[in-house]
Parts: C-alpha cells; sequence; structure tokens
C-alpha cells in the first residue's frame, strides 16, 4: 500500500470519526480469530506490509470501503 492511499484511509476514517479497527479471520482449524486495534495504529501496521495482519487489515479497509459506498 502506498504512503498516498494509506494517507487517504486514515483520513476517510477520521472523517466516518472510526476509532476501532477489528479484524476477523478463520485459522487454519476453522477457528475465529479476532484482533481490534486503536485507528492510531493502523498505519504502523499498513507500513510493515508483511504477513497476515498486514494482508488482513488491506482487504478489511477495501471491504469496509466498498460496504459504506454500496448501502
Amino acid at each position: 500500500m502506498t504512503e498516498e492511499n494509506i494517507n487517504k484511509t486514515l483520513e476517510k476514517a477520521k472523517a466516518d470519526n472510526i476509532k476501532l479497527v477489528q479484524l476477523q479471520f478463520t485459522d487454519i482449524h476453522g477457528i475465529i480469530k479476532s484482533v481490534t486495534i486503536p485507528i492510531e495504529k493502523l498505519k504502523e501496521n499498513l507500513k510493515r506490509e508483511h504477513g497476515l495482519m498486514a494482508a488482513l487489515l488491506k482487504a478489511l479497509l477495501i471491504f469496509s470501503i466498498l460496504k459504506k459506498r454500496l448501502f
């Protein structure tokens, strides 16, 4: 994710008064996992771009933005 995209995402989150981002996924055993992070930590996690957490954050942000546009 580029710096510009990260900044646009954070601006949108601030405009929508989003305080927390909740991440949910299913592990390889089918057990639901959940992590909630403050919006202030989102940029740090997106910049790392490593492992499952970065991929989940990107997918959930895209889904969240699309969901708001559709509904």
